[in-house]
């Protein structure tokens, strides 16, 4: 109950969930009864109701004629399955500006990542190996490093002994673990870098300290900021004085 308690909460209706609520029965049909105990209720600022039912067939959780009157009496009438407002209360509750969720698609997110940096970066490589006497070939998103081997990005689709013949040509690889978090990820690939990782940097502002949320990399001259919420104007203004660059990620 909680959980539905927040979810309430979070699209701003109020839970009903003690009584019970007569409708009248068609004839001589006694009166049908909505016990709120059993399927509670949330009704929004704009009057529209939901009955959260514990399985996903109302007909059956309700009784059919219940549900019939329901909405013959309640214009504006949904009918959820519990479960499923549970999930959903779970995803409206996420934090949204935070970096612990995985990136929906690896490679894109490492993409975006460099495409701030000095670093070149071609994202869909095509290269070619040979694992005992059969030629092979697979993507990668590839780094090309002054004075050092390229580094090439796995992010997952190559293992075993293709790794291993790649890299007898002379590549590095930097294998992305499938389900890291975008923390994960950036802490990941920016330390194989060479970069040093602060996260939730501070800087001061007119004698005040302002923390950003997010992770700070900073190599040689480089510096970066990556972040799920736009900088308040001064750490705008901080950002752009000391010359880092910053990236607004949207997933």
């Amino acid at each position: 109950m909680t959980q539905l308690k927040r979810y309430s909460e979070l699209i701003q209706g109020t839970l009903i969930n003690q009584g019970k609520m007569h409708f009248p029965g068609g004839g001589a049909q006694p009166d049908l009864v909505l016990d709120l105990t059993h399927t509670p209720l949330i009704e929004s600022k704009d009057g529209e109701k939901t009955v959260i039912v514990p399985r996903d067939d109302p007909g059956s959780s309700l009784g059919a004629d219940l549900v019939e009157n329901l909405r013959a009496y309640w214009k504006q009438i949904k009918v959820k399955e519990l479960d499923y407002a549970i999930a959903l209360a779970e995803e409206l509750g996420r934090d949204q500006t935070s970096l612990d969720d995985r990136p929906l698609d690896t490679a894109k997110f490492i993409s975006t990542l460099l495409s701030v940096t000095q670093t070149p970066y071609v994202p869909d490589q095509i290269i070619t190996f040979s694992v005992g006497t059969v030629e092979m070939s697979a993507p990668f998103g590839r780094i090309t490093r002054q004075d050092q081997p390229d580094l090439l990005i796995n992010t997952g689709s190559v293992y075993g002994q293709a790794l291993e013949a790649i890299e007898q040509k002379g590549n590095k690889i930097l294998t992305i673990p499938p389900g890291l978090t975008m923390s994960e990820l950036i802490t990941t690939l920016f330390t194989r870098l060479g970069y040093s990782i602060w996260e939730n940097p501070s800087f001061t502002s007119a004698g005040r300290v302002e923390t950003i949320r997010g992770i700070y990399a900073k190599k040689d001259t480089e510096e970066l900021l990556f972040t799920r919420q736009k900088p308040t104007t001064s750490a705008i203004s901080f950002l752009e004085t000391e010359n880092i660059q910053f990236l607004i990620l949207t997933q």
